[in-house]
């Protein structure tokens, strides 16, 4: 399989260690993805997404261009590996705003949305209650 763009794993093996305590691999976490995507009706996106969160695990993915809205945008997010989604309609062939979110990383409350914006509450979750690592996570 062909890799996009860097790879953070390798970019992490590279940094100091790190002794916090947010997750067991916190340093390698993307929290949030933005993709002008345009047009995800091509038959690549969902690998190329599916792919991108296999290598950066992100918390929020946002993709923007996307030309699709209503029940079709609906249809293709459920397929993807996230389990929330707000989508904008479109306008005419253009437009289309996707957010999308795991919920076990973070809780996305929709304050407002036109065809042209999405305006959320973020809540990450408390990762504060780890018991103790005091070690280094990379060898």
């Amino acid at each position: 399989m062909r890799k996009t763009g860097w790879n953070l794993m390798e970019e992490a093996r590279l940094l100091p260690p790190f002794d916090g305590c947010p997750t067991p691999n916190h340093h390698l976490i993307i929290n949030i993805l933005v993709w002008n995507c345009r047009g995800s009706l091509k038959p690549s996106f969902q690998i190329h997404v599916r792919e991108l969160c296999h290598n950066h695990d992100p918390a929020i993915m946002i993709i923007m261009e996307t030309r699709i809205g209503s029940e079709r945008a609906s249809d293709i997010t459920s397929r993807l590996p996230f389990d929330g989604a707000i989508h904008t309609d479109t306008i005419g062939l253009a437009g289309g705003l996707w957010i999308l979110w795991n919920s076990d990383k973070v809780s996305i409350t929709q304050l407002a949305k036109t065809r042209q914006e999405i305006h959320v509450l973020v809540k990450a979750h408390d990762f504060s209650t780890c018991s103790s690592l005091n070690q280094p996570l990379l060898p």
